[in-house]
């Protein structure tokens, strides 16, 4: 007996080990009861198949989000799609219900039961059919579902990845030109510079006979037909407009210092650049050591500066400045310089006289009184209307500092070096150098080594309105654009954003839709002049916005004062 079990034992290990062999027909990994989208596709091995949860690996359902939207009537009859993310790999699938009434909507996070369904291939786009309303649960309702930006080279290239998921093409325009009143419905081209995709809108959309823009961010899902790769918009939030800009000189010819016109006036590594309630245009010109003035005449004179990098109050040429960064204006037309290297803010009237408004001249973290309270390299400066409060961007401090109007100074928000949101005295900024205040009491900053906007509401809680965190150049969705060294900021009558991205050489725009565009340069760094999309710029810092719209920038290594026009 012994030994007819040593001779059985072996053959069942054998047996019980080719049995645990992994089939490649199978999914792979920890059983459960849901499978992802990505595993779920991976099973279709090139036919159709019925799906078991042998197959699936014990599961028997799928979850997601509904990325369709049935009520925009932007979608193939019956069809939902849903996607899902997991192990970093987001995917989407089609699934046709073949009713033309669907039980779920926009938003909805379901499970839905998938064994004895069947993953088919239609025109080339995989689909999960044989669902029903009965084998559709819904979790929950209005879930905010990110799009994935894609260039189409790689939309076209790598199709399959993309496929039934929501993604958004930055920079493109309509090709050809639209007519004046041309709409949305049937097939358009959507050109990115490089490929054409289609652009589908059902004839039967609730947004198909409205005005298609030229230029615009076009969010939709991804699917194919016979004629290859389409995006299909959900709604009409789904396209975003771009404003077209025009670039041009303003003033300053080549580095130097003279005073004059403003095709003869030169300038030095101009930093800061701000109006005043006169139309009158200064400009923090930071190589001079000097504040200068450019009146609406366009005449080009020195309001205040010895030209000498040194510490002095008096009146227009007798003060002295050491490193002017930024500046800002009140309602009286008194200018505020960002003195950095002296530690100081400075105050200069209509009239030209300069005295100290804050700082001890020591650099520090003190508040207190003006006069003896410390800065520690003020970079950013803005006057807050509502207030009457001055803030103060410090990099050094990693602060944005308040001198109230009686100039005691305090910290306004900022709590050492880092990034953090929430409350005023627990949020971290890593370099600020760039502030601005709206007429509703909300500041701006240029958080310039996180490499994101932020936004300090008047109760004083700090949120992140754009950027991912990381150094790139990146339209479109607030949380996923990014910026390079963002280093000023300026806020439209709008609530409209705009950034001087210095290292990418651009200026960027954080829409009131939460959409990150590029208003002017290419990337690259040049000085020519023309369509923000050609324009170039070299190290803008600092921007303004005139009443009629038009954007000033401070374009540091060209040594001069640009001007960005919207076009009708």
């Amino acid at each position: 007996m012994k030994k007819i079990l040593n001779m059985i034992l072996p053959v069942l290990v054998v047996i019980t080990w080719t049995s645990c062999k992994d089939n490649p027909e199978f999914a792979k990994g920890t059983p459960g009861p849901t499978i992802s989208l990505e595993t779920l596709r991976n099973l279709y091995k090139d036919s159709d198949i019925t799906l078991s949860q042998d197959a699936m690996n014990g599961a028997y359902r799928i979850s997601g989000i509904v990325i369709s939207d049935a009520a925009s009537g932007n979608i193939p009859s019956g069809n939902i799609v849903v996607q899902n993310t997991a192990r970093g790999a987001t995917r989407g699938i089609t699934i046709p219900l073949g009713t033309a009434t669907v039980p779920v909507a926009l938003g909805d996070s379901v499970i839905i039961s998938v064994v004895g369904k069947r993953l088919v291939r239609v025109n080339g786009a995989m689909q999960l059919t044989g669902v029903t309303a009965g084998d559709i649960t819904v979790v929950s309702s209005n879930n905010v579902i990110s799009s994935r930006q894609v260039a189409f080279t790689t939309l076209i290239s790598a199709f399959s990845d993309y496929e039934s998921t929501l993604v958004q093409a930055v920079n493109v325009n309509i090709d050809p030109v639209p007519a004046p009143n041309e709409t949305y419905s049937g097939d358009k081209q959507m050109n990115d510079g490089a490929y054409l995709v289609t652009l589908h809108t059902e004839p039967s959309a609730v947004f198909a006979n409205e005005k298609i823009p030229e230029y615009a961010i076009f969010t939709g899902i991804a699917l194919m037909n016979t004629s290859g790769v389409q995006l299909w918009m959900r709604n009409q939030q789904d396209a975003v407009a771009v404003p077209q800009y025009v670039v041009s000189d303003f003033a300053g010819t080549t580095s130097g210092y003279a005073d004059g016109t403003l095709t003869t006036a030169k300038f030095k590594s101009p930093e800061g650049i701000e109006f005043d309630p006169q139309g009158n245009l200064y400009v923090a010109d930071r190589g001079n050591n000097r504040i200068r003035k450019i009146a609406p005449d366009g005449k080009v004179t020195t309001l205040a500066g010895s030209g000498t990098a040194a510490f002095a109050d008096g009146t227009g040429l007798a003060a002295s400045f050491n490193g002017p960064w930024d500046l800002t204006t009140d309602t009286q037309g008194n200018v505020y310089v960002a003195d950095q290297n002296n530690q100081r803010v400075r105050k200069i009237t209509p009239a030209g006289v300069v005295t100290t408004y804050a700082g001890s001249g020591i650099a520090g973290l003190v508040n207190g009184a003006g006069d003896i309270a410390q800065l520690n390299n003020p970079l950013a400066i803005a006057f807050d209307k509502i207030t009457g409060n001055i803030l103060v961007g410090e990099n050094a401090n990693h602060l944005i500092r308040r001198v109230a109007p009686d100039r005691v100074v305090s910290t306004f928000a900022g709590n050492g070096s880092g990034f953090a949101d929430g409350v005023w005295y627990e949020a971290q900024f890593k370099q600020p150098s760039g502030v601005a205040a709206d007429a509703q009491g909300n500041v701006y900053v240029a958080d310039r080594a996180n490499h994101r906007i932020r936004k300090i509401t008047p109760d004083g809680m700090v949120s992140t309105l754009a950027g991912a965190g990381t150094a790139g150049s990146n339209d479109g969705s607030a949380a996923t654009a990014r910026f390079n060294n963002p280093y000023g900021v300026a806020v439209d009558a709008h609530g409209n954003v705009y950034v001087a991205d210095l290292n990418n050489h651009k200026i960027r725009c954080v829409l009131t839709s939460g959409i990150v565009i590029t208003v002017a340069g290419t990337g690259t760094a040049g000085s020519t002049s023309g369509a923000g999309n050609v324009a170039q710029l070299n190290q803008p810092t600092d921007l303004a916005i005139a009443a009629d719209g038009s954007i000033y920038v401070a374009d540091l290594s060209n040594n001069k004062v640009r001007k960005i026009t919207p076009v009708d």
